[in-house]
């Protein structure tokens, strides 16, 4: 894949990355539990790669979503670094363009997503 696109979905990826902690650190502030308040202190404070750890005790479904996309969102930034975005993490074909436009977190193409 050619350096200018692979910035473009890094970009893409970072941007999403930064919302998806906002909505976090949204959601456990307006709670009235107070775990979730000391949870969204402790994110605050520590690195986003931590976050899906620090979460795994939520019960909030929509929290549990928030998390399943960063952590798509973490796996997909990672690959970047070592050079293997826009590759299925199964059969290692490209991943059409389409697909990542879509979804620029997909690590699966077409036909292992449907097997």
């Amino acid at each position: 894949m050619p350096l200018h696109t692979t910035q473009y979905y890094q970009q893409k990826l970072e941007l999403e990355l930064a919302q998806i902690q906002q909505k976090i650190i949204s959601c456990l502030q307006q709670s009235h539990d107070s775990d979730y308040l000391l949870l969204a202190k402790k994110l605050q404070a520590d690195s986003v790669m931590k976050w899906p750890e620090l979460m795994s005790g939520v019960f909030s479904e929509q929290l549990k979503d928030y998390r399943h996309r960063l952590e798509q969102l973490e796996a997909s930034l990672s690959q970047i670094q070592i050079g293997l975005y826009g590759y299925c993490a199964d059969c290692e074909a490209e991943l059409s363009a389409e697909l990542l436009e879509l979804d620029p977190a997909q690590q699966r193409c077409n036909r292992c997503r449907k097997s």
